[in-house]
């Protein structure tokens, strides 16, 4: 969904100093430890437009502009329904988002890692 520009904020249990271009990644499988309604909407979602979100793949490149406490952010319906906005949470926000296409298949790994951007031309 970021990489379609529908997602324009990403929620977190943790934060980070870092602010910048940042590779958004597309988890293989639905990550377990989410709540469950959302765990069961994303899983509806893919089954019914699974074409459309590619899996466990580099998907859009986006600038991480702010990243706020969830108590202190309002969130539009739409991303109140895909994010995990409880409190203690952080609500990461982006601009300048830029799909990849096609999606270049990578593993992922837990938090923010190195991408080697190597033989990536952002357009």
């Amino acid at each position: 969904m970021v990489a379609a520009g529908e997602k324009t904020v990403e929620t977190r249990c943790w934060q980070t100093p870092y602010r910048g271009r940042l590779a958004i990644h597309a988890a293989k499988y639905v990550v377990p430890d989410l709540p469950q309604d959302l765990r069961d909407r994303a899983e509806f979602v893919l089954r019914q437009r699974l074409e459309m979100f590619p899996r466990g793949a580099i998907v859009a490149i986006v600038n991480v502009y702010d990243i706020l406490r969830t108590e202190d952010y309002s969130p539009s319906a739409f991303h109140h329904v895909w994010g995990d906005f409880a409190p203690g949470r952080w609500a990461w926000k982006f601009t300048h988002i830029v799909a990849i296409d096609p999606p270049i298949p990578a593993r992922g790994y837990m938090g923010i890692w190195e991408w080697n951007e190597e033989g990536y031309d952002a357009k």
